[in-house]
C-alpha cells in the first residue's frame, strides 16, 4: 500500500524547493508539532536530506500545517492479516500520517525530488519522520512518523510497490508517547475518527531559516564564468552567493562575448589579469570566449587544484529552446561537460536584479552536489521573473522552440560595403511542453542538456546502407 496523500496537485518535478533554506550546519534545526494530545519535538536533518528537509521547513515557516491534522493511523490490527495473499499492503508497518489544512491545499508548493534512503542514510526506524508520496518525485506536504523499525519503507523495500522507498528527513527527539497516543485513537479502517488536530508546527525558538556553508564537507571548488563579461552584475552577484556554499574562482571574458557558443581562440595568445579593486577583486579577466575561459580555468589556472563544478551566468536574457545552440553561456558550460565536470548554465529575463536567480541557483547547486550527476550533462536553468512572488513555479522540460528568431535588415552601405543589421523577429508557436513554452508562461525551467550530439538511434540504420569508400563507376 502506498502512503496516501489526499491533496490534489499537478505533478511538477522540482529539484529544489523555491526559497527553501538549506541549513547544512552541525546543529540541526528542530520544530515542535503542537497537537490536541500533546507536543512532539522533531529534529530536521537538513544535512543529509537537504531537499526534503528544506521543503518541510518551508511549509512550517509559511504556516501550512497550522490547523492541519493527523488523519491516519496504521496499526498491526488495521492491516490485512497474515492469511491474505502477500502484497505491498500486507507488509505491515506502524505509522501516523499528517496533512495540511484542506483550505490551504491549493497553495501547496511544487513536488520535490525523491531523496532515497540509499543516498541519505536516514532509515525508517522508531521515531523517523518521512514524506508521504504516491509516485516518485510527487511528495509535497504530507508526512508520517514511524513507530518501530520498518526497513520495508526504505529504498529497496516493497511497502511501496515501486521499491524506491520514502524520503526520511528527521526524527522525534521527544514526544513519542504522544505519537503512540495518536496511533491508538479510534479509526475506521486506517482513518482516525476524529482526526487529531495540529494546532501549529513551529521552529524551536532561535532557529531561523539560513543558508550556511557546506560545513563538514571537503572544499567544493566552483569555477564561475559568463558570456556578458566580468563586469556583469549577474556574474558578480552569482559568484558572491555561490561563495556561501563553496570555494569560488571566477574566470570570465574581459568583455561581452554573447552568441559565441562553444568557440575558443586557437591561434591567439590569451591575456589574463585580475579584475576589481585591490582587496575586492572579482576574479580573472581573460581575453577569450566564455568556453575559452572555462578551458583556461580547467587546464591552466586550475591545475594545482581541480574544480568540482562549473557555473556559467547569470546571463542577461533567456537561453531556452533553439537559442541554446548559439549561446556563449551554454557553450561555456558545455566545455566543462566535455571535460567530465558537472555544469550549470543560468539565464534570466532582461532585468538587472539577479538576486533571486542567484539564490535559486545556489540552492540547486547544493542539491546537485548531493546527487552527483553523471558526466557530460549541463543543467540549463532559465529564470523568467525577478521575484518568487511573480514566478509560477519550476518545471523540468525538454529543449524546444525559440522565443526569438534572428534575421537581418540591410542598412546604408559604407565605402561600397553592404551592411546588415541583426533583427529579432517574433517566434512561431512554441512546442507544447517545451522549455520555451514554460518560460514564457512564467515558470523557471530546468533542462538537462548532453554534450554527446550523436543521434544514436540512426547509427545502426546508417551501417545497414552498405556504404563503402569506393566511388561508383559513371556510365558514359
Amino acid at each position: 500500500m502506498q502512503m496516501r496523500k489526499r491533496s490534489s496537485f499537478s505533478v511538477v518535478l522540482v529539484l529544489v524547493a523555491l526559497n527553501a533554506p538549506f541549513v547544512l550546519a552541525q546543529e540541526l534545526p528542530r520544530a515542535v508539532v503542537r497537537t490536541d494530545l500533546g507536543d512532539i519535538e522533531i529534529e530536521i536533518d537538513t544535512d543529509r536530506a537537504p531537499i526534503t528537509a528544506s521543503n518541510f521547513l518551508r511549509y512550517v515557516d509559511e504556516g501550512f500545517y497550522d490547523g492541519g491534522s493527523f488523519f491516519r493511523a496504521v496499526r498491526l490490527d488495521n492491516q490485512p492479516g497474515d492469511d491474505q495473499p502477500l502484497t505491498n499492503d500486507n507488509i505491515k508497518i506502524e505509522v501516523i500520517q499528517a496533512e495540511i489544512d484542506s483550505t490551504k491545499q491549493a497553495g501547496s508548493f511544487a513536488p520535490i525530488l525523491l531523496e532515497r534512503t540509499s543516498v541519505t542514510g536516514i532509515h525508517h526506524q522508531n521515531g523517523t519522520v518521512s514524506m508521504a508520496r504516491s509516485q516518485p518525485n510527487t511528495a509535497t506536504s504530507s508526512f508520517f512518523i514511524v513507530l518501530g523499525d520498518h526497513p520495508s519503507l526504505d529504498h529497496g523495500g516493497f511497502r511501496n510497490p515501486d521499491g524506491q522507498g520514502f524520503a526520511a528527513f528527521g526524527r522525534v527527539v521527544s514526544g513519542m508517547d504522544v505519537v503512540r497516543k495518536i496511533q491508538q485513537n479510534p479509526t475506521q479502517a486506517q482513518t482516525l475518527t476524529p482526526p487529531v488536530q495540529i494546532l501549529a508546527i513551529n521552529r524551536v525558538k532561535g532557529e531561523e531559516p539560513e543558508l550556511s556553508n557546506l560545513s563538514g564537507h571537503s572544499p567544493y571548488r566552483i569555477l564561475v564564468t559568463n558570456d556578458d563579461g566580468i563586469e556583469s552584475s549577474g556574474l558578480q552577484i552569482l559568484a558572491k552567493e555561490l561563495g556561501r556554499v563553496g570555494e569560488v574562482v571566477v574566470v570570465a571574458p574581459c568583455g561581452d562575448r554573447s552568441g559565441s557558443s562553444m568557440s575558443v581562440s586557437l591561434r591567439e595568445e590569451v591575456g589574463v589579469r585580475m579584475f576589481g579593486e585591490e582587496g575586492d577583486q572579482i576574479g580573472h579577466c581573460a581575453t577569450t570566449t566564455p568556453a575559452g575561459a572555462v578551458l583556461l580555468g580547467l587546464r591552466a589556472l586550475g591545475q594545482a587544484s581541480s574544480f568540482d563544478l562549473v557555473v556559467s551566468g547569470i546571463n542577461r536574457g533567456a537561453n531556452v529552446g533553439e537559442v541554446s545552440h548559439i549561446s556563449g553561456t551554454i557553450g561555456a558550460a558545455m566545455m566543462a561537460a566535455a571535460h567530465g565536470i558537472p555544469a550549470v548554465a543560468v539565464s534570466q529575463a532582461g532585468s538587472t536584479d539577479f538576486s533571486y536567480a542567484a539564490r535559486f541557483v545556489t540552492k540547486f547547486v547544493v542539491g546537485l552536489r548531493e546527487h552527483a550527476p553523471r558526466p557530460g550533462i549541463v543543467f540549463s536553468i532559465n529564470v523568467p521573473r525577478t521575484t518568487e512572488a511573480d514566478t509560477e513555479g519550476v518545471l523540468v522540460t525538454p529543449m524546444g522552440g525559440s522565443y526569438i528568431e534572428i534575421g537581418y535588415d540591410e542598412v546604408e552601405a559604407v565605402a561600397g560595403e553592404r551592411k546588415f543589421r541583426p533583427r529579432f523577429d517574433n517566434p512561431r508557436p512554441y512546442p507544447e511542453g517545451s522549455d520555451s513554452e514554460a518560460y514564457t508562461r512564467g515558470f523557471i525551467t530546468i533542462t538537462p542538456l548532453q554534450f554527446d550530439w550523436t543521434a544514436h538511434e540512426l547509427v545502426r540504420d546508417l551501417r545497414e546502407w552498405g556504404l563503402t569508400h569506393h566511388a561508383p563507376v559513371r556510365q558514359p
